[in-house]
């Protein structure tokens, strides 16, 4: 078959920069790899028909446009997308798919917040706060009341603190946020439910239902309030070497150019050869038009001649400058933006846009031609983690940094702007395709040393002499 030996081709490996600094004490990441040594979430193949059943009825009742029967809040419904548009688990998971066109990234997060509730429930009750469950039989726990049980539920938090190094932060909050949805009054899907009580009633201790649901809404609210806004981690931690350099994006401009020596020591036409080159546009264009990651893994590119419906990202206009385009529903669904993107690439990438489609591009696709994206795998299929690429990049060609992810980069560009333009947060929004409160959350704060040198330099000679 075409293509047959070139796929038992081995890709070298892309050794570490042997300039790289000697790693920083990373105590977030330190705890992560010790918890992923323990693993208990319980994998879907082990629900039972019942839960399955179960599940299949709350993703129904939570995508469709109106649920016969049921109650549901007006922003309580999941958004859909095309599976192409979706990340790589929900590709993965029928579980996150409400019909074979269509996926929903909602429901991944709340099915991973099953499987984990699941696993610490039946977890042996060993070890300390932070490895021991609840070691209740699996069959006992096969059904969504279990988020009904308040002390099951309390237990649950303590135990993610445990494991969050005694820390309390928003992915408790989301939790919370999600159990609460479920049991609330009048709207919650379990509250309108009081036939699940049957499932669960061997822990009901005398109470109603509705008693449970508005106990364990009481135990996530406290939660919730403790735990919104916090974080387990300082985000900007792993940036901190390139942030205290006075031009941070010089380490990605001397990655692109290591990129494309890598790619120039590699036989001609090679695909690997390819890949150094789709790797060096990528972090180009996350660079010129930082968005964010799952808009970037859905961008595609079709010739003028073929792209008749305008389904291309990537386009020329008629003076020959290169743009982006986006519609509104292309976006994470966390009220950002609602209006449609189309915004310039830099004019000095023309050339390294033009080369890549023309030369690179073809050689990645030439098993799979009608591929349409942009950014596509050697085999010519959608790149399903541009996130493990960006990391693989900054392992290899950025010392500065111990890790890296596209979202990172999106800091370092709005920082690298505000320091360059200070106060102007509405052209960081908008180079973002943020809100600006959103902006002015996250980026305000470092203002407070220009504020105080400004100061400085309106009293001027005012401490000579005192």
């Amino acid at each position: 078959d075409r293509g047959y030996l070139e796929s038992k081709i081995a890709t070298p490996m892309r050794e570490r920069n042997p300039l790289a600094k000697k790693p920083i004490k990373d105590k977030y990441g330190e705890r992560v790899r010790q918890n992923l040594k323990d693993t208990y979430y319980v994998p879907t193949s082990q629900f039972s028909k019942e839960l399955t059943a179960e599940w299949f009825c709350f993703l129904k009742y939570k995508t469709v446009e109106h649920p016969l029967g049921l109650k549901r809040g007006v922003r309580a419904k999941w958004r859909v997308l095309p599976l192409e548009k979706c990340g790589r688990y929900v590709l993965k998971s029928p579980f996150c798919q409400p019909s074979a066109e269509e996926g929903c990234a909602s429901a991944n997060r709340t099915l991973v917040t099953v499987q984990s509730y699941m696993g610490f429930l039946t977890k042996a009750p060993e070890g300390n706060a932070a490895t021991a469950g609840l070691g209740l039989p699996l069959d006992q726990v096969q059904t969504l009341a279990i988020f009904a049980i308040p002390e099951f539920v309390n237990a649950y938090f303590e135990f993610v603190k445990a494991r969050s190094g005694g820390l309390v932060h928003n992915g408790q909050a989301n939790v919370a946020g999600a159990i609460i949805a479920l049991t609330r009054e009048d709207e919650g899907y379990l509250w309108q439910q009081p036939e699940f009580f049957e499932k669960i009633s061997r822990f009901a201790n005398g109470r109603t239902w509705n008693e449970m649901c508005a106990e364990t809404k009481a135990v996530c609210q406290s939660w919730h309030r403790a735990s919104v806004g916090k974080k387990s981690r300082d985000p900007k931690a792993p940036l901190s070497e390139l942030l205290k350099l006075k031009d941070p994006l010089a380490p990605l401009k001397n990655a692109i150019q290591q990129l494309d020596a890598a790619a120039a020591a590699c036989p001609p036409g090679a695909s690997y050869q390819a890949a150094y080159k789709r790797d060096a546009l990528l972090l180009a264009i996350m660079i010129a038009n930082p968005l964010r990651l799952r808009t970037l893994s859905i961008t595609k590119y079709a010739s003028p001649e073929t792209d008749v419906c305008e389904v291309s990202n990537l386009y020329r206009t008629e003076d020959g400058d290169w743009h982006l385009r986006f519609y509104a529903g292309d976006f994470k669904n966390d009220g950002s933006k609602s209006e449609d993107y189309d915004a310039p690439l830099p004019r000095a990438l023309a050339d390294r846009i033009e080369r890549y489609i023309d030369t690179y591009l073809p050689i990645l696709i030439r098993n799979k031609p009608e591929s349409p994206w942009l950014f596509p795998t050697i085999h010519g299929d959608q790149l399903g983690d541009l996130g493990v690429v960006v990391s693989r990049i900054a392992k290899s060609f950025i010392p500065e940094v111990i890790r890296l992810r596209p979202h990172a980069i999106r800091h370092i560009v709005a920082t690298d702007f505000l320091r360059r333009n200070p106060g102007q947060y509405k052209f960081v929004a908008d180079l973002l395709h943020d809100k600006l409160e959103t902006v002015l959350r996250n980026y305000a704060h470092g203002q407070t040393e220009s504020a105080f040198r400004a100061h400085e330099k309106h009293l001027s000679n005012f401490f000579d002499g005192i």
